[in-house]
């Protein structure tokens, strides 16, 4: 099947449900995992924004707000679409019936095109969201065309902000707990790094191109990821007790856990990234958790526990 068949095909599947994994859209289509940024960067192009969900549990979605209007293709891709269109009139292949649907609705759209913000329901300032809006436009370029950007980034050091410059070449935006963040790989660090979009103060295109890295993957950047926060995985053991033992159970933090059974709760096992919200997820446990390993997870939270009960 062709490209943009295959690409609108991943449009209807997710219209279908809630959320899809990267492997589960490849197995759909049948094709490989990497095709599926590919579809995911031509239907962008086209006005059809795609979110990214990190994490277990996470995948791609349709972002809310789509308006075909949006869409504006050259003649050539308007024959194309038809050709295609008049293929699956022939074909009893499935969603055959909503891309001809589709394809009429996007062939009778007007040139008037117009840009709304397609990041989630948010209490932010007007001011602040505008803002985002220029800068997710811009840096979707630059993914899309491969350009290397330079920001400047408000980073949370260990004392205070600090305003500094990145170079950065941009590879995916996703969302995270509400917010909107790009992946990048940041030349100075020599590694990808997530940069929240709030955070950024300016941003500017360079002539400079830079080549994708070959199977680049969000989904695997982050599989033992608890959170977005790049740190080294840490062997984590938790003893946890009911009723925290129950919501634990029926969750999967990251795919490499394992859960035993015992006769007063649960023996929780897994290796993880992330030690800023691993404290915080143990901590909203209360006593209902007893850390086993590590011993520097466990000093961390009584550090964490003797300081907070000075500020009460």
């Amino acid at each position: 099947m062709s490209k943009i068949s295959n690409a609108l095909n991943m449009y209807f599947l997710l219209m279908s449900r809630p959320i899809m994994s990267g492997d589960e859209l490849a197995r759909e289509l049948e094709v490989s995992k990497r095709m599926i940024n590919d579809y995911k960067q031509d239907l962008e192009m086209a006005g059809i924004y795609i979110g990214s969900k990190p994490g277990v549990g996470g995948g791609y979605y349709l972002e809310k707000g789509i308006n075909l209007s949006q869409i504006h293709l050259n003649e050539e891709e308007k024959d194309a679409l038809r050709i295609v269109k008049t293929q699956m009139e022939a074909s009893n292949q499935a969603y055959a019936t909503a891309f001809e649907t589709l394809a009429s609705k996007i062939l009778s759209i007007t040139e008037q095109e117009t840009f709304q913000y397609l990041s989630k329901t948010t209490t932010k300032p007007m001011e602040d969201r505008l803002r985002e809006e220029k800068l997710f436009v811009s840096i979707r370029k630059a993914v899309n065309e491969q350009i290397v950007i330079e920001i400047e980034y408000l980073s949370v050091g260990p004392i205070k902000r600090e305003l500094t410059k990145r170079i950065i070449e941009p590879y995916n935006t996703f969302t995270y707990k509400k917010s909107l963040y790009l992946a990048a790989y940041c030349t100075e660090k020599k590694d990808f790094r997530y940069f929240k979009l709030s955070r950024i103060n300016s941003l500017r295109l360079t002539e400079e191109k830079f080549k994708r890295e070959s199977g680049f993957s969000l989904e695997e950047m982050m599989v033992e990821g608890f959170g977005i926060y790049r740190e080294e995985a840490i062997n984590v053991k938790l003893k946890i007790r009911y009723p925290s033992s129950v919501f634990v159970e029926e969750n999967i933090f990251v795919e490499n856990q394992t859960i035993t059974t015992l006769d007063d709760g649960i023996l929780f096992e897994a290796r993880m990234k992330g030690s800023t919200e691993i404290e915080t997820w143990i901590l909203s446990m209360g006593e209902n958790v007893t850390v086993l390993e590590p011993m520097e997870l466990k000093l961390r939270l009584r550090d964490r526990i003797r300081k907070a009960l000075v500020n009460i």
